[in-house]
């Protein structure tokens, strides 16, 4: 039976919590790009007090010309009252969405994945050879490995030959399904009130983490308090193979790295 998307409904509808993004997950991620890559530009912003050092942070989506964070990144004066003097922007890096097809889940479904400077290059370099060509026509894992201490380690993707220039009806539904101008739309710059509501999110998701550890009872060992780990920091350039920088889940509006 179809869902119901507007108007009447069932009290005893199921409703079904389904992702329109696909997140990475630690290990092996299966999946067939079946889209050309979509550009967009973001900034990473990180107010000095956030506990995790340079690897915390949110990634905000650009806002093109005039944008507020490019100004910002530059050093230029005249800022908006909200670019606070303890928020720290970096100069606009790309990223990428494409439409792939989960195959971790069953049924398999489409869904955008975000891709970072890393898994966009390799894609691309397979894309290119004469052995594989168009990711349409064959499968790749994206292994995620979060322990990684190489930035190049973290993400690789290797093509699966099995159902090579293979696809399905139940894959081509899926693809002329899938909603390539909304994918489009996404990599528009934002409008500045939009980049204010992001830092703010931000400022007050930050808010509330330092204030809940600052709560917390210290943990004593022999009659001392022990001490709080140090927050591990890594190199600015790395920050495009660590893009999940655990921004809020529930952000919605595309102007935080969600995702690859």
């Amino acid at each position: 039976m179809e869902k119901t998307q507007h108007g009447q409904d069932k009290w005893d509808a199921d409703e079904e919590q389904k992702s329109e993004f696909l997140k990475l997950k630690d290990g092996s991620n299966n999946m067939r790009f079946f889209t050309d890559p979509f550009k967009f530009m973001t900034h990473k912003v990180r107010f000095s007090n956030d506990p995790r050092g340079k690897k915390g942070g949110w990634n905000v989506r650009c806002g093109g010309k005039g944008c507020a964070l490019c100004a910002k990144a530059a050093g230029k004066s005249d800022l908006p009252d909200w670019l606070s003097d303890n928020l720290e922007v970096d100069k606009a890096k790309p990223r990428w969405y494409a439409g792939v097809i989960d195959r971790e889940v069953e049924p398999n479904d489409a869904k955008t994945l975000e891709l970072s400077v890393l898994i966009r290059g390799q894609i691309k370099d397979y894309a290119q050879s004469k052995k594989w060509g168009n990711p349409r026509l064959y499968d790749v894992d994206v292994k995620k490995n979060s322990k990684s201490k190489e930035p190049a380690g973290y993400y690789s993707v290797v093509p699966d030959p099995t159902d090579k220039g293979i696809v399905t009806p139940a894959d081509e539904e899926l693809m002329n399904n899938f909603n390539v101008e909304a994918l489009e739309a996404r990599c528009s710059p934002i409008g500045e009130d939009r980049i204010k509501e992001a830092v703010n999110r931000y400022h007050e998701w930050l808010s509330k983490s330092v204030d809940s550890s600052e709560s917390a009872e210290p943990k004593k060992t022999n009659g001392k308090a022990k001490a709080k780990p140090v927050v591990e920091e890594k190199d600015e350039d790395d920050d495009d193979e660590v893009a999940e920088a655990e921004v809020n889940s529930n952000f919605n509006f595309s102007e935080t790295t969600e995702g690859a």
